[in-house]
């Protein structure tokens, strides 16, 4: 089962649409929401997932949500 430890933003280079037609290659992927246009937020079903997330088409970078880190100061 995913925890919210397994919450990444994916910044991306494309469309909203073109990175959710490739979101079902990584297994136990989630979509969230929309951050921004070139944002969003996934459920990842186990922290190593994030590399296949990575390698996706469009994908620029994944980070991890703030919200894993809930006593970082802001």
């Amino acid at each position: 089962m995913a925890t919210s430890t397994n919450v990444v933003i994916v910044q991306l280079s494309c469309t909203m649409d073109e990175f959710l037609r490739h979101l079902s290659e990584v297994d136990g992927a989630r979509f969230i929401r929309e951050l921004t246009p070139d944002q969003a937020v996934v459920q990842l079903g186990h922290p190593r997932d994030g590399r296949t997330l990575a390698r996706l088409p469009g994908v620029v970078a994944v980070y991890p949500d703030r919200l894993e880190h809930p006593t970082r100061s802001s």
